[in-house]
């Protein structure tokens, strides 16, 4: 029985090589794709029907007021929205001075492709 000629081999194994190099690539992609923007949510503050947010830039763009979206989901109304631009590994704030006294308010914050819930009692 014959095994199988060097030429085969060795565009077999050119071929393996190729597509584990693609899957890294594209996995390696994703990553550094995830970590440009993003927004986590650092502490919340209540004073009387006023909300502010804390959040951090978690990523390495600088995160514009219009990219952006804030949307009070419970109790609906209001419009919340981000102070500042803000810069890599800094912080800002959310502001919404008609959550309620006595409601918890929670919003829906969209930075970079992400969506994140944030919740305030108030």
């Amino acid at each position: 029985m014959k095994g199988i000629s060097p030429i085969i081999a060795i565009i077999i194994i050119l071929l393996i090589t190729i597509a584990i190099a693609g899957a890294a690539y594209a996995y390696i992609s994703i990553i550094w794709g995830r970590t440009t923007e993003g927004i986590q949510l650092v502490s919340s503050d209540c004073t009387g029907a006023a909300v502010s947010l804390t959040v951090r830039n978690i990523g390495t763009k600088t995160i514009a007021t219009t990219d952006v979206t804030v949307t009070r989901t419970s109790p609906t109304g209001g419009s919340p929205a981000l102070s500042a631009d803000i810069e890599p590994g800094v912080m800002g704030t959310i502001n919404d001075a008609t959550c309620g006294s006595g409601n918890m308010c929670v919003y829906k914050v969209m930075a970079g492709g992400q969506s994140q819930e944030m919740y305030a009692q108030c």
